[in-house]
Formats: C-alpha cells, structure tokens, sequence
C-alpha cells in the first residue's frame, strides 16, 4: 500500500522535519514529532533518511550495522567519528532485461538472489552500449521506489518501480548502476575506505541501533590527527578517510601517507583561537577536535 505523507512544514524552535519519499521498504511514515537528535535505540522512530535541520545544523536518521557500528567489530565509538554509508554498488553490463518508453518500470537481471524491497529508495542509473550526445534519454538516473524480488530457477530478474519515466526503449545492450539509499543503513570502515562519509556520530554508537548522524553545520566534536597540517590558516578544508578526519595539507602529503586530493572534503574549519587581531589562529585545540562546518548534506 502506498502512503504518501503530505504534510506542511512547521518551524518548532527553529527546527523543521523533513519526511523522506515514501518506499516500502521503510516505516514510521508521517511520524512529525520533533526528534532528539541525541537519543538512540532499537526501536525505529522515524523512516530512515529522514532529514531534520535544527537552527543551523542538518542531521540525517539512519540505523547502524549490527557488526561495524564501531573502530572495530562489536568495539563502540563515541561521539566525533564519522560513518560510511552501507550501501553497495552494483553495476550490470548488458544486464538490462527490458524496460518500455514512457514506463515507470524496468526489469534487470541482479544476477544474484535479491529481497523484495532491498533497494527501495536507492537509486539507479542506465546507460547503453551506443550512446551519443544527441541520443535522447541516452543515459538516466532515477530513485527507486520499490522493487521485486531476484529468485533464483535460471534467472535473478528482478522489476524495478522508478519515480519517473523511461525516455526510451531499453534494450539487452544497456547497463546499469544501482546501489541502496545511502542512508539506509551505516558503519565505520574498519580496514579501508569503502564508501563516503555520510555523517558524524553524535551519541555513543551501538550494534542494529537508530540514531541522527550530524551531516551540516557547526561540529565541535570531530576527532582529528593531531600533526596539525594545514595548521596556518582558518577556512581549511577538513578531508575525511577511513573513520577519521584529516586537516588538508595543501598539496603535501599528509598522515597516513595520503594527499588531501584523495579525500573527501566533509566541511571547514569555522573557529579561531584567536579572533580579537588582525590575523587569527586555529592554535592548539586540534589536539583536542577541530571546529568544523559540515557540508555533507545541508
């Protein structure tokens, strides 16, 4: 059953909630009650995805692994680490089945069994083999909704329900790209940097837990190396790698061996040690944690 949450935006002591799209996959549809965006626990009390913006600050709702929710497998984190977004990606050469011009629907091969629903509200995108810049609708994004499931017995075909419409005939020839809502689902990268940081941890982590990761504004609690590069200036990008924050290091290469190009700008440093002269300082705070804007999603 669709249910489509229709509702006004209210401003409640400066904070608005924002229902995500509706998918079946999901629950607590039109559940409008102003969040603590501190509390965190078992029960989901809000769709996933659900985006509240409080004064100056965006925080995203998303549940946690039930295994790498920390440094290490079972090991919490505290408050000042970042997440990676769980998502997978899943690109299929000529793996398109069909899909029909103006249709809201298309079929794929998953090549793989598949849940019903296990991509609702992520995201895929189509491309074909002959594709020129005049073709129309040659290459296309779309939201998922819904999608069956990928059983096995010859064949994992699995119907896709878009929030949109094909421009075009699919074809056998045509590729695709999909992967699940990025924040469906969250953990730390506990041996490389698999995906984006999709936010900061802002209560104590826990095992299959839901809880608001801080994705915009001011963070005054985001652990960081402690080498001070890039140290000289205010405004410097603040990179993230591997559940950690990095200061830039201005084309050098930085801790751990990496170059600030590498990495994933999440935000700037905001605050001075010393802001009362001509020129100020970020000091010696870093030690401790940087001042960063975020701007994963604002």
């Amino acid at each position: 059953m669709t249910i489509i949450v229709d509702h006004d935006l209210r401003v409640v002591n400066g904070a608005t909630l924002y229902m995500p799209p509706w998918e079946p996959g999901n629950d607590k549809w039109g559940t409008l009650a102003t969040p603590d965006v501190y509390a965190i626990g078992t029960t989901q009390l809000y769709p996933t995805g659900t985006i509240y913006r409080k004064g100056m600050r965006t925080f995203v709702y998303t549940l946690t692994d039930a295994t790498y929710y920390g440094i290490s497998s079972g090991v919490a984190i505290l408050a000042g680490y970042l997440m990676e977004s769980a998502a997978t990606i899943n690109q299929g050469a000529d793996l398109i089945i069909s899909g029909a011009l103006d249709a809201s629907t298309m079929v794929v091969n998953l090549e793989g069994a598949k849940d019903a629903n296990c991509y609702a509200g992520g995201f895929v995108g189509i491309s074909g083999d002959s594709i020129t810049h005049a073709t129309v609708g040659g290459c296309q994004s779309f939201q998922i909704i819904s999608n069956t499931a990928a059983v096995s017995g010859g064949s994992y075909y699995s119907t896709l329900t878009l929030d949109g419409t094909l421009a075009r005939v699919l074809s056998t020839d045509d590729d695709y790209v999909i992967a699940e809502h990025p924040y469906a689902k969250c953990r730390v990268a506990t041996s490389g940097p698999y995906g984006m940081t999709i936010g900061v941890v802002i209560c104590t982590s826990a095992a299959s837990s839901y809880l608001w990761l801080q994705t915009g504004g001011p963070c005054n609690m985001l652990h960081s190396e402690a080498t001070f590069e890039g140290n000289a200036a205010n405004q410097t990008p603040i990179f993230a790698f591997f559940g950690a924050s990095n200061r830039a290091t201005g084309g050098a290469s930085g801790s751990m061996g990496l170059y600030a190009g590498e990495l994933q700008r999440i935000g700037y440093s905001y605050a001075s040690s010393k802001a009362d002269g001509a020129i100020g300082t970020s000091g010696t705070i870093d030690a401790i944690s940087m001042a960063c804007f975020l701007t994963i999603l604002n």
